[in-house]
């Protein structure tokens, strides 16, 4: 059985005084509330779900009663009479058309009169696809010997074996490992840039974080942006033709797509939506368009947009994270990390979201995968050695390797020919 988000419940819980706006006089009345609560349901679980029953528990007392799916395939239902008071329980079951329980999921609020509270409610899936006996699960068989499995190439990425974030960057096979930035501050998200000469990154050296650009040997470090926020923490990328980088900040007070000059001029906000958070953008290797991580719907999403910040769309839409987007470098397929099996995964997936394809199969998390420059290999960090590194494996499944192999924390992998 897997475990999968059926979705996030969002309940709005509106409480006032009994009566008129009085006072209450008697410790014994407790203000009453309503939830209002809606529900979609995907595509993809709506064949599952026939109906949705809600169970409030509080002070002893029992509320129970169903949901109405509409046509919209949203579940609604209002639930009055709920006393005020901590540690109220929320509980959801959805039930298929046999009345077998196939999702559930619960929570706990504490209730004040006149106070407003957004609930966020997982549904794991409880249904058995398939009655037959689970294979077991195989972890990826590990090649040893990385020397002659791996394209040449340069894999930058974040080392905590100083105490703070530094940038290393090692050959694929995982030698010459050499740390580019030395500096006390905290050094993260490395970016190549399209020839290799240079590498973008983020720092918090001058106070906060921002954008700097560093030749590929660690020299001539030059500060690109100077914001209030924090520039580049949740990822940068180098346009194809080298002339712009995309990154995401917090400039704005929310966490957008931005993109600006290689010079750092010109900043402009693309994904401009004030309620997501927005991060990890890729370009398309023709630079038409970009790829990012998004929560505009609840949960984290792929989408793509134009490089304008137009015609976006949501390419993987179900209700899992799907996060660290990576275009390949023939612009066919994206790479992406889901846990939409329980941990995160890495995948892959045409670039208009068909054909799925999950390349990793570990116990831990894998994320953040970066493409070598022939397509053929995928590096990406995980913690199935007990503590972070950086590995690589094959587009036909060849690996895992592990590259950095280091008792400290390595991750953000990123890598240029």
């Amino acid at each position: 059985m897997k475990a999968c988000r059926l979705g996030v419940c969002i309940l709005w819980l509106a409480l006032a005084a009994a009566g008129c706006d009085r006072p209450i006089p008697s410790r014994s009345v407790a203000a009453e509330g309503r939830f209002e609560i809606a529900i979609p349901l995907p595509k993809i679980v709506v064949e599952h779900v026939s109906w949705v029953e809600y169970l409030v528990v509080a002070d002893g007392d029992t509320l129970r009663g169903n949901l109405t799916i509409g046509n919209d395939d949203i579940a609604r239902g209002s639930i009055t009479g709920i006393p005020a008071g901590s540690a109220r329980l929320v509980r959801l079951s959805a039930f298929n058309a046999l009345g077998v329980l196939t999702y559930v999921g619960a929570t706990t609020v504490d209730v004040a009169a006149g106070q407003a509270v957004g609930l966020r409610i997982v549904m794991k899936a409880v249904l058995v696809e398939d009655p037959v006996v689970e294979d077991p699960v195989v972890e990826d068989p590990v090649v040893e010997d990385p020397q002659n499995v791996l394209p040449a190439g340069t894999i930058a990425f974040v080392a905590e074996r100083s105490g703070d974030g530094e940038i290393y960057t090692m050959r694929s096979d995982g030698s010459n490992q050499v740390n580019l930035t030395n500096n006390a501050a905290f050094d993260w998200s490395p970016a190549w840039s399209p020839d290799g000469s240079r590498l973008a990154f983020s720092s918090d050296r001058d106070g906060n974080f921002e954008i700097y650009v560093m030749d590929a040997d660690g020299q001539n470090t030059t500060r690109l942006t100077e914001s209030a926020g924090d520039d580049g923490v949740f990822g940068i990328a180098w346009s194809p033709d080298g002339t712009q980088l995309a990154f995401a900040t917090n400039r704005t007070g929310d966490s957008e797509i931005f993109v600006i000059n290689a010079d750092g001029s010109n900043p402009v906000n693309l994904s401009n939506d004030s309620f997501a958070i927005d991060r990890f953008p890729s370009w398309s290797p023709d630079g038409s368009r970009l790829a990012f991580e998004s929560d505009r719907i609840g949960d984290f999403e792929i989408h793509v947009m134009d490089a304008d910040g137009g015609n976006m769309v949501n390419l993987t839409d179900d209700f899992a994270n799907d996060r660290f987007p990576s275009w390949s470098p023939d612009g066919n397929r994206i790479a992406f990390a889901s846990d939409r099996i329980g941990d995160f995964e890495i995948y892959t997936m045409n670039a208009d979201g068909a054909n799925l394809t999950q390349l990793t199969d570990s116990p831990a998390n894998d994320c953040s995968p970066a493409w070598s420059a022939d397509g053929a290999w995928i590096v990406f960090e995980t913690e199935r050695d007990g503590n972070s590194e950086v590995y690589g494996i094959g587009i036909d499944g060849t690996g895992p390797v592990n590259l950095s192999n280091d008792p400290a924390i390595d991750w953000a992998p990123a890598w240029t020919e």
